[in-house]
């Protein structure tokens, strides 16, 4: 019964996890959709006149940079959030009633054992 319930939490934090990866996949597809963007519009600043190819090509580095790193550190903190919730996290549904039927089973114990308690002893007669 221990090993059930060690599988379905696993199961359960399994899901998590694949959500979590997915989320993160699709931040890290976004910022890449946001690279290209901004690396079209540079190109169109480059084009106008706006700015040198050289200029464009540092403030793009550092734009890349600066977003690369936010977004390991939110994914970090995501990640630290989510440890420290599963660690607190309330025992699942499953688990809850592992417990109702353990108590159950429990009780109707005692009860045959106060029953049997209170059954006068029978003496054999020689």
């Amino acid at each position: 019964m221990c090993d059930e319930s060690k599988q379905k939490e696993k199961k359960e934090s399994s899901k998590v996890s694949d959500f979590i990866q997915k989320l993160i996949s699709a931040g890290w597809g976004i910022i890449t959709f946001s690279e290209e963007k901004t690396k079209n519009f540079i190109e169109e600043m480059i084009h106008k006149g706006e700015i040198s190819r050289k200029e464009g090509e540092g403030l793009l580095k550092n734009i890349i940079e600066k977003v690369q790193t936010e977004a390991k550190d939110k994914e970090r903190k995501i990640m630290e959030t989510i440890h420290k919730y599963m660690k607190t996290c309330p025992a699942t549904k499953n688990e809850i009633e592992e417990l109702k039927t353990k108590i159950a089973e429990l009780e109707k114990k005692v009860a045959d054992f106060e029953k049997k308690e209170q059954q006068p002893e029978v003496k054999e007669q020689p």
